[in-house]
Order: C-alpha cells, then sequence, then structure tokens
C-alpha cells in the first residue's frame, strides 16, 4: 500500500493487541456469573449439565453469534437488549475500518465495494471466500 503520505511515530506508540471478547467474557457481561461457574464445575467433572441450565447456556450461545465479541456491540446489547441497535453499530466499525483502510489506497489496491463483497458472501452457505482484485 501507498503510504508515502502518512507518517507513523516511531517509539511514541504502545502497540496493544486487543482480541474479541469470548463466549465467556460474553457471559460475564451479561451477567451470568454463576452459570460460567457451573459450566466450569460440569466440565472439570466431565458430568452433563442439567437440562435447564443447558437451554439457558445455547441462549446465551446464539445472542453471542448475533452479537459478537466487539466490546462496543457487547456492551450495547447489554444495555438495550435491541439487535437492531448493535447491527448498527456493527455497521459503524464496519465503515470506520474501511475509511481508514482507504486512506492509504492511493492506487486503488483496495477497492471498498470488494471489501464489502466480503461481508455479503458470508451470508450464503458457501464453503470457500471467493476474492478478485479485477
Amino acid at each position: 500500500m501507498n503510504r508515502t503520505k502518512f507518517s507513523f511515530p516511531v517509539g511514541k506508540v504502545d502497540m496493544k493487541t486487543l482480541y474479541p471478547m469470548d463466549m465467556e467474557e460474553f457471559m460475564l457481561a451479561m451477567e451470568e456469573n454463576a452459570l460460567v461457574e457451573q459450566i466450569k464445575k460440569c466440565f472439570a467433572s466431565d458430568t452433563p449439565m442439567p437440562s435447564a441450565l443447558h437451554t439457558a447456556a445455547m441462549q446465551l450461545y446464539r445472542q453471542y453469534l448475533v452479537v459478537g465479541g466487539m466490546p462496543e456491540c457487547v456492551m450495547q446489547f447489554v444495555q438495550t437488549r435491541d439487535y437492531i441497535l448493535v447491527r448498527h453499530t456493527q455497521d459503524t466499525i464496519l465503515v470506520s475500518y474501511l475509511n481508514d483502510m482507504s486512506k492509504y489506497n492511493n492506487l486503488n489496491e483496495i477497492k471498498k465495494p470488494d471489501l464489502l463483497m466480503i461481508t455479503s458472501q458470508f451470508s450464503f452457505q458457501r464453503k470457500i471466500l471467493v476474492f478478485s482484485t479485477n
């Protein structure tokens, strides 16, 4: 990528790696501490969970699949339980990434429509992701 116009302040930035929240962190954010502990106990003792707890855990898992692990999205969901607001937050994050990447895209190495196609392809029942720069 062409970065001739953009400098990076070497030595003045601390690099941190942030990963998405995992399922356990999502459950803790949802204040399901007791369920997390029960899952750990059942796992450690290699015993099945009671049906009611398993159903509750599966409901949280389905919510996690929709909300994802981005901390802002999880916070939005914890506060509102509104999937539409969460989707708006996810879209805002995606647009922010695309806008940031376009700053470095002077020679059209990456085109926004191509990047948007990546997300739309995940909605289909495909086993592979097809990406082309043509």
